[in-house]
Formats: structure tokens, sequence, C-alpha cells
């Protein structure tokens, strides 16, 4: 009798844990329709430092303009990207090929005194795509804010390179900008973080 309730106890948990299990695997995770992201948290640089690194499954693992890399003040790790006058543009990541309703959705953290400093999507062309986001949607108990910008390709732009970088055009005041994050989704899907 002690050996049939162990047994049924046993059998109850393992239910528990198998519910559970079906349960989680069911739930709608928004997360599930990006098909691809990258990332860069401004950390680690290639040998020759003009790039940073990224892990992903886009087509090129990097970043341009590692020389922006600064160890002054960080969102997350040890370091930053700090533009100024002299070096106003950063973390630059270039699409090739994209497509009509292809979208795209980037996100950045920014500290800046005065809200100096964008997140810029753009064509080769400027005039057939250009976009750029610079007010936060959130703002973290350190000054940090997110800025967010969904990049959905219009029907005139075919075959195109498609740059996401970050942009100081203030000429006095620097600006830092951390854990920029591009994510692709079929078509015009998309999510809000």
């Amino acid at each position: 009798m002690i050996k049939s309730k162990i047994i049924s106890n046993f059998s109850n948990i393992l239910i528990i844990i198998l519910l559970n299990l079906i349960l989680q695997s069911c739930e709608v995770k928004t997360e599930s329709e990006v098909c691809d992201e990258i990332s860069c948290s401004a950390e680690a640089l290639i040998e020759d430092g003009n790039k940073f690194m990224a892990s992903t499954k886009f087509q090129d693992l990097s970043f341009a303009d590692g020389n922006t890399q600064s160890g002054e003040k960080a969102h997350t790790g040890n370091f930053s990207v700090k533009l100024t006058k002299e070096k106003p543009f950063g973390m630059t990541y270039i699409i090739e090929n994209f497509q009509p309703d292809e979208h795209f959705q980037a996100s950045v953290w920014r500290l800046s005194e005065n809200n100096n400093g964008v997140l810029v999507a753009q064509a080769e062309d400027v005039n057939k795509y250009y976009i750029n986001q610079g007010e936060y949607s959130i703002k973290d108990n350190k000054g940090w804010e997110l800025l967010m910008l969904d990049i959905i390709v219009p029907q005139n732009v075919k075959n195109e390179i498609l740059k996401v970088y970050v942009w100081n055009p203030d000429t006095v005041v620097p600006a830092y900008f951390d854990d920029l994050k591009i994510r692709y989704f079929p078509q015009t899907q998309g999510l809000k973080e």
C-alpha cells in the first residue's frame, strides 16, 4: 500500500511536470516571429580595431566604426560608443539586397545631456529611403534612453544597400550609444520590445 502511494504520487508529479512543459511550449512568444537578429554591445573589436564583433546569423558579423569605442560610460558591460564632432557616426551595419516590404526593427540605448544623437536607417540613395529616430521610448534609472526604429522597405526600393547606424550631429556635446540590436521579420510583421 505504501509502495502504491509512492508510485501514485510520483505519477502525479510527472503529470504535473509534463502539463507544465506542454503549457510552456504553447505560449505565444513574439520572439519566435523574429527571423534573425544581430546586436552590437560595443564590447569586442576585431583584431585591427576598426569593427565591432557581433554574434548572429546575419551575413556580415561586424559593425563598422570600432574606433568610436569608449570605456567612459556603458549601458551594459564595460564599453559603449562615444560620438563627437570628430567622430559623429558609429555602430554602422550594412544590409545588402534588401527588398520591398521587408521589415527590420532597430533599437539602441543612448546617453546624452540634451537628447542629441539619433538612430538612422537609410538606403544608399537617401532620396529613396531615409528615416531616423531621436525620441526615446523608455528611460532607465541611469539615464540611458531606448531609441526604436521600425524599418519597412518601400515599394520603390529593391536590391539596394540599407545602412543602420547611430549619429550625433551635435558638434559640442558627445552622445554615447550601447547595445544596438537589429531584428529582421518576414515581410511587414514586427514587434515592440
